[in-house]
């Protein structure tokens, strides 16, 4: 690590740095520490709990459903129907909110002949593993890719430790 800091550092010495780190698994270590004193700005996103000696800002999952729909009409690309909300409802209910996983299910529904109440029935019985086999496109580090919703959350997620029940 010291290495590879020492030669990063050299690099960026003529210039101001924004440091993102994503996934950050929360160990303050002296690794973390050489970091937040290299004279960078730092971002750090995480799930665990930073010690409080850091500014930061918390985060909660979009719980408001009225936004749950309107991310859903914006990938889904039209308004939802009057008799579609009880199926949507059930589908966010499916997905536990989960943002991406909405997305995902509305860019299906979007590029496939799947209607809201079809897709609803589909995730409930199959889970995004085999919901539909049309793939989907989405961005990844600013990349467009195309894939089935099933691949794409288990690339996401590590998939492999899950029992077959959880995979769905």
């Amino acid at each position: 690590f010291y290495r590879k800091y020492k030669m990063i550092k050299k690099l960026t010495s003529e210039t101001r740095v924004l440091l993102v780190i994503e996934n950050y698994d929360g160990r303050t270590d002296e690794d973390f520490h050489y970091i937040l004193e290299a004279g960078w700005e730092v971002i750090v996103i995480t799930r665990f709990c930073i010690s409080a000696q850091f500014h930061s800002l918390h985060l909660e999952a979009i719980s408001d459903r009225n936004h749950l729909y309107e991310l859903f009409e914006y990938y889904a690309q039209r308004k939802i129907m009057r008799h579609e909300y009880t199926y949507l409802d059930t589908m966010i209910d499916n997905v536990a909110g989960h943002t991406l996983a909405l997305e995902l299910t509305a860019r299906q529904i979007a590029s496939s002949y799947l209607s809201v109440e079809e897709a609803s029935k589909l995730l409930a019985q199959r889970g995004f593993s085999q919901m539909a086999a049309e793939k989907v496109e989405y961005f990844k580090d600013d990349k467009q890719y195309y894939d089935t919703i099933g691949h794409i959350m288990s690339a996401l997620f590590d998939a492999g430790r899950l029992c077959a029940q959880k995979k769905k």
